[in-house]
Formats: structure tokens, C-alpha cells, sequence
């Protein structure tokens, strides 16, 4: 994994000159950590690269360099498939048949260009903004309030990522900052005229789901290509590795992944957070037992606190756990992330699915924000009302691109291009601070393709998924799992079922850090985008414990994340 910043300019002002040390110096909060750096006349590029797939993610020669995130996938090798980009003819065709999660760069020092690819989804993003006429660029959003370049905050982003848990289209929480789209390309070339227009920056999707030329297919063959898809992108993550490491919850994409894993004879340890008497302690216990898998457990009072990324980065360390030395690759793990959206198709309601099958669109919507939950409080936030006909109106518009699709089609690529584009943002902001990366199989292409080409309703509550592992994976259901509400139901008969992640009530600890946040946002200058006084009386109706507003504290938490200072 790397964290890649710069600047792309045609003349260095003080100013500017500035700005590249502000990149150098925040780009990791280590300052431990060595930076690579390549420096030219319109060119300033810093990475930090922990090499976490085992190789360095960068090929240069003569006429310019390929440098990158995540792993292309169109080997094994990381180190190959940098050489193979820098080498090839048509670098965007080349991408197109890519099966990982990736940000490349690649400079072309004649011309002179920058050109910055993203894969299908932009799980792997980046995020750039013009300043005197430069191009500022990074792969971490944590990194532009460092560089001393005034920002505002986008207040719209802000409460989306409050409801909905992401910005859409292009927005982050900064107004002159803009995220990258799946499947995109930014080129950056002659910027001589950029202080007065855009020219010299092109943005164009080389990829859309929308447009894919992706031919239908019946359910047999579908699942045909899902596994195959699967299979495929295990083996090239996996590589020459006989050893490693993985998650493991009660859920099923997490033992899927086991399940292939021991298929090849993999010797495989895991690590489980959960919560004491939750379903996911117990059913990841019960499947690492019927599969001889050592399980380290590690108990957590609250979930949602932390990343499951996040906690790894805290407890996967050298002297804690003698398996870290025989593998050799250490900070790698296996991951189920997207299996529960890309394949399971969950935030598919019943109210969701019958939206889509009436065709319409603005009932969709209304249904999609009734079921996350999605308001925004009208007399804790200024302009709560406004800004919540914004939301509704924003979602609207992207559906735009899908509009000649089907909606449940089209609802399908807003989730994968939205909820599931920004589902890993969060833990690579802090990619300094755990140096992990990540085996994302079911981010693969090839499986996303199989699931496009299927009809969407074959997906509904886990349908696709099940079918698929009781013909490739009947050793995944041998023991009872974790299901989400209103889908496939475990058949498997359970003495005491346990308690679901959806049923524990709030932890006092993360109740009281709401507190915390809300009272000292009460008394704080940057506290103006809301009602001081509602905010108030809504802590001390919580501290008090006369009534929970602990809904409304939680949307100032998430917000103040991105309130400048």
C-alpha cells in the first residue's frame, strides 16, 4: 500500500513552494517513514509505499515513472504489473482488463503529463484541487487542511456524509476539493491557462458500469462466472504465499473467503472482534472449531467505534501473535468487504424493491432515505430543511447516468458507485498510522461483471449468494451464520441464538464521547452550522437521561469529523 501526494504546476511561487514542503512533511503523520520523492519542473510526486504486497508498487526509465495503490491484479506480482503499465502501449487498455483495486499514476516526462486512473468502483481513491494555478493531489483527504491553502466547508457533503455515510458525485467536506470517480481518468497537462479556466485538467470515465458491454446471462451461468471471478483474484492475491492471514465475523463473506482459502491448502490463522454473547462471536467460533482455524478473539465493547481495519492496525502486531513471523507477507489480510452490497445485495428493502419495479424514481429515493434513516434534524442543524430537500434532490440526480436502465439495475450501480466507492475511505485516511493492506476479492472485476450481467432481483436478500455457495462452498454452511433482516433466514437450528450486532443498545463509553463532542461544540467558534441552543438541550436531555437524542449527537460527531478549525 502507498500514500501518494503532489503538486502539478508550470511555475513554482513562494507560495506553491510552500505547499510541496506542507505535502512532504503531512503526507504521513510518521515522520519516521521514508519518503520517495521525484521533483522536476512542473512535477512535485512523494510516496510513502510499505510495500505491504511484498514488492515496491513504482517502474520507472528514461521517459517517466508508473507509481500506485492497491494492486492492479493483472498479475500476481505488484512489481510486475507496475513494469507492464510503464511498458505498455495503451496503459488504459491495459487497466481495463485489471481485476483489483488500484490508484496509478503515470508521468510522462516529455509531454510534460500526469495522467491518475482509478479502477472500476474507485475503492482506492484520490482527490485534487486547483490553487494558483496548480494541481494539488492526494490519495488521503486528511491531507489538504495541512497545507496552509484556505478551504471551506461544502455543507451539503457534510450532511450526507452524516446520513447517508458518504458524499455522492465528485463532493468531499471541502467546497474547493473534489473526489475521484470510479472508473476515472484525470489528465494534467499544460496548465498555462488554468487561472483563468480549466484547461489542463481532463476528466473522462474510461469505465462506466452504465455503459458496459456487459451481455446478460441466465443464473446458472452467472454463478459459473461469480466463482470463477472469485477463484480467479484469490489466486492472484494470493501469489507464492503458503501462509496467511484473514478476518473472520459471523457473517458469510469472511468465511468464504477461509473456505477457498483452506480449498488450496493455505495454512491460515484469523481474528475476530465482536462483542461478548454477540452471533458474530460465537458463529465465527463455531465455524474457525469445525475447520480447525486458530482464532484469535479479541472482545470490543462498540462495533462501530473503530474500523475493523482500524482495530487490526492496533492488535495485529509482531509480539503479539507468533504466527506474524512465518508469513511472508505480514501486513496483508484477507477481507470480505463487498460481499454483503456487491454480491448479497443488502439496502434492498421491501419498500426499495417495489420503488423499483413501479419504475419510479422519486419514490425510490423517498423509500432509500426512509430506510437509512436519513434525515437531517431541522432544529439541530441551520438550514435542516433546506439542506434535506438537497439530499433528496442530489440522489435524484445520480440516477441521471442510469436513467436507460432498469431501476432495479440502476439502484444496484447507485450502491456499487456510491455507498460500496467510498466503503474503505475511512481506513486508508489511516494507512500512516496501521501500514495494512488488503486481499478484496469480491471487488474483483470478474465478479462484479457476473453480478452485472444477472438480473438484479436474482441478487435480492442474499439470493445469488446463497446458491452460489451451496454449489461451490458447502463447507461455508456447516455451521450457523449471521443473517441480515428480511434475508435468506440460517436454517440451521440454534439452542440460544445469540444477539445480533442490530440489537445491542449503545455502549456508555461511546454514549459518553457523544456528550463530550456535543458540549464542547456547544461552546466552540467553529460550532455555527448548528442550533447551539437545541444542541444544548438535546445533551442535557441525554446526560440526564430524560429522553435519547443520541441520534441527533451522532450526526454532530460525524460532521465535526470535517468541520475546519
Amino acid at each position: 500500500m502507498s500514500i501518494i501526494a503532489g503538486i502539478f504546476t508550470t511555475r513554482w511561487t513562494p507560495e506553491l513552494t510552500a505547499v510541496k514542503h506542507n505535502i512532504d512533511r503531512h503526507i504521513s503523520r510518521d515522520q519516521g517513514d521514508d519518503r520517495h520523492s521525484y521533483s522536476d519542473s512542473h512535477l512535485f510526486l512523494s510516496q510513502i509505499d510499505y510495500q505491504c504486497y511484498g514488492e515496491a508498487a513504482k517502474a520507472d526509465d528514461e521517459k517517466g515513472f508508473v507509481v500506485g495503490t492497491g494492486h492492479p491484479l493483472l498479475s500476481s506480482s505488484i512489481k510486475s504489473d507496475m513494469a507492464s503499465l510503464l511498458e505498455s502501449p495503451n496503459i488504459e487498455q491495459s487497466l481495463l482488463e485489471a481485476e483489483g483495486t488500484f490508484c496509478v499514476f503515470l508521468y510522462q516526462k516529455n509531454s510534460p503529463k500526469l495522467s491518475i486512473y482509478t479502477d472500476s468502483l474507485a475503492i482506492r481513491p484520490y482527490y485534487f484541487m486547483q490553487y494558483q494555478g496548480a494541481v494539488i493531489f492526494s490519495t488521503c483527504l486528511r491531507l489538504f487542511p495541512e497545507l496552509g491553502i484556505p478551504l471551506e466547508n461544502n455543507l451539503e457533503a457534510l450532511t450526507e456524509i452524516a446520513t447517508l455515510g458518504y458524499p455522492l458525485a465528485s463532493k468531499t467536506p471541502y467546497s474547493q476539493v473534489f473526489a475521484s470517480r470510479p472508473g476515472e481518468l484525470l489528465e494534467i497537462s499544460d496548465l498555462n491557462m488554468l487561472e483563468t479556466s480549466s484547461v489542463g485538467i481532463q476528466r473522462r470515465r474510461y469505465f462506466k458500469w452504465s455503459d458496459a458491454d456487459i451481455p446478460s446471462c441466465s443464473l446458472e451461468e452467472g454463478i459459473a462466472r461469480l466463482d470463477a471471478g472469485f477463484k480467479q483474484a484469490t489466486e492472484r492475491y494470493l501469489g507464492s504465499d503458503h501462509s496467511t492471514v484473514s478476518t473472520l465475523s459471523g457473517g458469510l463473506d469472511s468465511r468464504v473467503i477461509a473456505s477457498e482459502l483452506q480449498r488450496r491448502g493455505v495454512e491460515l490463522e484469523c481474528l475476530n472482534f465482536s462483542r461478548s454473547k454477540s452471533q458474530d462471536a460465537s458463529y465465527g467460533q463455531q465455524f474457525a472449531a469445525y475447520h480447525h482455524i486458530p482464532l484469535h478473539s479479541v472482545r470490543v465493547t462498540d462495533t462501530q467505534e473503530l474500523t475493523v481495519e482500524q482495530r487490526l492496525g492496533q492488535h495485529w502486531q509482531p509480539d503479539s501473535f507468533e504466527y506474524y513471523d512465518k508469513l511472508a507477507r505480514p501486513r496483508l489480510f484477507w477481507s470480505g468487504n463487498g460481499g454483503s452490497v456487491c454480491v448479497g445485495q443488502i439496502y434492498t428493502g421491501e419498500a426499495v424493491i417495489e420503488a423499483c419495479q413501479q419504475e419510479n424514481l422519486e419514490l425510490l429515493v423517498d423509500c432509500y432515505l426512509e430506510q437509512q434513516m436519513a434525515y437531517i434534524p431541522n432544529r439541530l442543524i441551520k438550514q435542516g430543511a433546506i439542506l434535506q430537500e438537497r439530499l433528496r434532490e442530489n440522489i435524484i440526480d445520480s440516477f441521471k447516468e442510469y436513467a436507460h436502465l432498469p431501476l432495479i439495475k440502476a439502484y444496484q450501480l447507485f450502491l456499487w458507485e456510491n455507498d460500496q466507492h467510498h466503503h474503505l475511505a475511512l481506513p486508508y485516511e489511516e494507512m500512516d498510522r496501521f501500514q495494512l493492506d488488503f486481499c478484496l476479492p469480491f471487488y474483483s472485476k470478474s465478479v462484479l461483471k457476473a453480478m452485472f450481467a444477472m438480473e438484479t432481483q436474482w441478487a435480492l436478500k442474499h439470493g445469488v449468494y446463497m446458491a452460489w455457495l451451496q454449489q461451490c462452498y458447502p463447507q461455508a454452511l456447516m455451521t450457523p451464520w449471521q443473517t441480515y433482516p428480511g434475508h435468506i433466514p440460517c436454517p440451521i437450528d440454534v439452542e440460544k441464538p445469540k444477539a445480533t450486532q442490530w440489537q445491542f443498545s449503545l455502549p456508555t463509553k461511546t454514549k459518553n464521547q457523544l456528550l463530550r463532542e456535543a458540549i464542547a461544540t456547544v461552546f466552540s467558534e467553529n460550532g455555527n452550522i448548528y442550533n447551539r441552543s437545541v444542541l444544548g438541550l438535546q445533551f442535557t436531555l441525554t446526560a440526564l437521561r430524560l429522553y435519547d437524542c443520541t441520534a441527533g449527537l451522532t450526526m454532530v460527531k460525524r460532521m465535526n469529523t470535517y468541520v475546519l478549525k
